[in-house]
């Protein structure tokens, strides 16, 4: 078989994947028997351009390009869930943190009392929080420990005016790339999960009958 055969395959392919995408794009619903819907259009793709030269070989070639397109079909749908999902998530609004960074030199010091409360954490010292207990968030000097907090400000007010810049310029750098590659991480384990999770029985069943569609027709048996 020559590419006259193979290209038709896989821009049908291509077309039904970009189709099962868009149609669950616009409707919220995924159609599984669209799978199947591209097995026929792979199946009659390559019929029609290798015409009598059909066999045993374009039909497998059929259902390779289907197995390729469905799968791509299946990864696009993701990607759409995926990107939706980060665009509307609300979890860390990073402007927002590095402007209070930038204008709140209490919220500065308080990562300076982070490092401290690991320090302390570390050599086993004991952390007096007030109101008994570790808070959710370390965002204010009254969730610290007095000691801690006390310690933060000496070694703040120890800086001078450069230091206490460069400070604040090291914790928003270190800030955004944490966000960076948190939301990377997001993505890929967004990705992954979403992908695994959209296959159920019935996308095997839908599998099976794509596959079997494409090769009965790309060999020229379904005639």
């Amino acid at each position: 078989m020559t590419l006259k055969g193979l290209v038709p395959m896989l821009l049908a392919g291509i077309l039904g994947a970009a189709i099962w995408a868009g149609t669950i794009y616009a409707t919220g619903y995924e159609f599984g028997l669209m799978a199947w819907g591209i097995g026929l259009l792979v199946g009659g793709a390559a019929l029609v351009s290798v015409g009598d030269a059909a066999n045993a070989s374009t039909g497998v070639l059929a259902v390779i390009v289907t197995l390729v397109s469905i799968t791509l079909g299946k990864a696009m749908i993701v990607e759409i869930y995926v990107q939706e999902y980060m665009a509307e998530s609300e979890m860390f609004d990073i402007d927002g943190e590095i402007s209070r960074i930038e204008t709140d030199v209490d919220y500065l010091v308080t990562f300076i009392a982070d490092e401290i409360v690991w320090e302390y954490q570390t050599a086993g010292k004991p952390l007096k929080w007030p109101g008994g207990e570790e808070p959710e968030e370390f965002d204010s000097p009254d969730v610290y420990p007095d000691d801690v907090w006390m310690e933060a400000e000496d070694v703040w007010s120890g800086m001078d005016a450069d230091e206490q810049e460069t400070f604040r310029t090291e914790t928003i750098e270190r800030m955004r790339m944490g966000h960076e590659a948190g939301m990377a991480l997001v993505g890929i384990g967004g990705r992954i999960a979403g992908f695994i999770g959209s296959f159920g029985l019935l996308d095997i069943l839908f599998y099976l009958l794509a596959m079997g569609s494409a090769y009965k027709m790309g060999s020229g048996n379904g005639e």
